[in-house]
């Protein structure tokens, strides 16, 4: 069954009583990227198999929220999906997001790489 990430996101939030305007980070969990809202629901915009096999979504994505909810991305061999958490640890991330889905297991990290080797490469 394929999803958009962005649907996914969405109805997950709804789920846990979570709202856009309360969102305070978008990024990897331990790296120095990030991205605003309006540019996640660009990139998340984006169909991909949730279902058994390589993760396809980047393993590191979180979301913190104002009140210390925290939105992780969860995978069991393959198969992927949102996780919620509170009390996240502050993050300090400065470097844009270009790419969320792609590679297998990939993390934010490899995506960028990903994403900029294939800007040089035309």
């Amino acid at each position: 069954m394929m999803r958009n990430l962005l649907e996914e996101t969405e109805e997950f939030m709804r789920k846990a009583g979570l709202f856009w305007d309360e969102v305070i980070f978008i990024g990897s969990a331990d790296k120095e990227y990030k991205c605003s809202v309006e540019e996640f629901k660009v990139l998340a915009n984006h169909v991909y198999d949730p279902g058994y096999g390589a993760q396809e979504v980047a393993s590191d994505l979180v979301i913190d929220f104002e009140s210390g909810a925290h939105m992780s991305r969860y995978e069991y061999d393959g198969s992927e999906h949102w996780e919620l958490y509170v009390d996240p640890p502050m993050r300090e991330q400065t470097k844009k997001i270009h790419r969320l889905i792609g590679g297998m297991w990939a993390t934010i990290d490899e995506l960028q790489e990903m994403y900029e080797e294939g800007q040089r490469n035309g």
